[in-house]
């Protein structure tokens, strides 16, 4: 593998670290979100879930968290270790966002440097060397299919929704279940539809219930047939390998400015290419817009959804 390391050389450590993690994970995840309607990831199948517990899922966001946070803890290149230095990164840009941590405090001395310098190039070499045996597409280890099945079963509440509703309406509606269902509680007829095309288990939650027949006792027929159709009906978006790759282009743009170092459109396109030609000898990726100008757009969209999210407001 040449190009993705190539493209990495001169980056900071983080954007070389992740960012090539990112992009090379883009090109298949899509095809986990095939059944999601019928509850189904992969092979595992969610049975129904107790709805009061479901419902309450849409009121914290924090406990879906919980799963991708075990999830890449333990099956991810960077560990439990990567995934708190990650975190750790996130609360310090969050305290410098709201001028209570200034950038300097963060920096290490030239001694510290030095210490760190090996075990960064000796994590970037294993993170490379990870990318380029995905690309290989090897067969997966049966103990690490059981223990997979194992996290989703232990955590089947907080995975189902994390993969099931999250995730998706991330990806489709660009805003966090939690946004929208606070929305959809005070009628929002758009809201309400897109949360119940996405989950009809909303049907039965008593305050989308309560707007659901409020439009019926108030005449308002096609609203109220609106949504009863939406409980029958798919996302009236699919979530596809392009959607994956702007989103996953927006997230890496949005932590390339988190650090102080924005990456351009020309750079991120040249990320994608990159992967395209280690993973499918491909000069480049045919999925990603032509025009600099429509990829930049689609770019600059997805990174203000992630810096929301990242960084999100007190309310949320």
């Amino acid at each position: 593998m040449l190009a993705v390391p190539k493209w990495a050389e001169g980056k900071p450590f983080l954007i070389a670290l992740l960012a090539p993690q990112f992009a090379s994970s883009a090109r298949d995840i899509h095809l986990a979100f095939r059944h999601i309607r019928e509850r189904r990831i992969v092979n595992h199948q969610y049975p129904m879930p107790a709805l009061p517990g479901w419902f309450a899922m849409y009121r914290s966001h924090s406990k879906p968290i919980q799963f991708i946070r075990a999830f890449c803890s333990g099956f991810s290149q960077f560990g439990a270790e990567g995934i708190e230095l990650g975190e750790m990164f996130l609360e310090a840009t969050r305290l410098i966002s709201r001028g209570k941590l200034k950038p300097a405090e963060l920096t290490p001395n030239s001694e510290g440097i030095k210490h760190i310098l090996p075990l960064l190039q000796s994590t970037l070499s294993a993170s490379f060397q990870d990318i380029e045996e995905d690309f290989s597409d090897p067969p997966l280890d049966p103990s690490v299919k059981d223990s997979a099945q194992q996290l989703l079963r232990d955590m089947e509440l907080e995975s189902s929704f994390f993969i099931l509703v999250l995730a998706p309406c991330w990806l489709l509606y660009r805003e966090h279940p939690t946004r929208l269902y606070r929305k959809a509680r005070l009628g929002h007829l758009d809201a309400l539809e897109k949360l119940l095309r996405l989950d009809p288990l909303l049907l039965h939650d008593h305050s989308i219930g309560r707007q659901i027949q409020s439009f019926r006792l108030n005449n308002k027929t096609s609203a109220y047939q609106t949504l009863i159709e939406a409980t029958l009906k798919r996302p009236k978006a699919r979530i596809t390998r392009k959607k994956m790759k702007y989103a996953t282009a927006g997230l890496i743009s949005a932590l390339s400015n988190l650090m102080k170092k924005p990456l351009s459109e020309p750079e991120i396109r040249a990320l994608f290419d990159a992967v395209a030609q280690d993973a499918d000898n491909s000069p480049i990726d045919t999925d990603l817009a032509e025009s600099p100008e429509a990829f930049a757009k689609a770019i600059n969209r997805d990174r203000s959804f992630w810096l929301q999210t990242l960084l999100p407001d007190k309310k949320m």
